[in-house]
């Protein structure tokens, strides 16, 4: 029983990499959802449009714009993109600002949102930097510091 276990599994692996699955896709996906990022403590939510004068990603007076809506893997703690409900595009890592590009899973368009939807911080995978309010509109991505309300958002219904 044992020697066959040992043959079947890695043909089985060589089927799935050849249908180009992954293992981890077989796992159940979270529902994306829709959301709009408002900064703790503040009036202002993410805002998203391509060529904003203080970055494509930027914080300002909440509203009921769709460029403030966010898609989102629906799981805290899970990797995930954040789509412009507007453009169809995804936040990015520029530096130490965030554009919006076409998605293309690119490792600067993962993000991981975790927390609760009262207080949660949105973090650069491969940067570890998280999404920082600065100023009157501008949102950057800095060393994360849970003791930082400059970094803490909340879901805005």
């Amino acid at each position: 029983m044992k020697k066959l276990f040992v043959r079947l599994v890695p043909a089985a692996l060589a089927v799935v990499a050849a249908a180009g699955l992954s293992v981890a896709a077989a796992q159940p996906a979270a529902a994306a959802v829709t959301w709009k990022f408002q900064s703790v403590n503040t009036p202002t939510c993410l805002d998203g449009y391509v060529g904003h004068p203080y970055g494509d990603v930027y914080h300002t007076g909440c509203n009921d714009g769709a460029f403030q809506n966010f898609r989102w893997v629906g799981s805290f703690g899970r990797q995930t993109q954040l789509v412009s409900n507007q453009s169809n595009r995804c936040a990015a890592q520029a530096g130490d600002s965030v554009s919006l590009a076409g998605c293309n899973g690119s490792p600067s368009q993962v993000w991981v949102v975790s927390g609760s939807a009262t207080r949660l911080s949105v973090r650069h995978l491969s940067s570890g930097k998280c999404l920082t309010r600065l100023g009157m509109t501008n949102v950057r991505l800095q060393p994360c510091d849970s003791g930082v309300v400059y970094q803490q958002w909340k879901r805005r219904a």
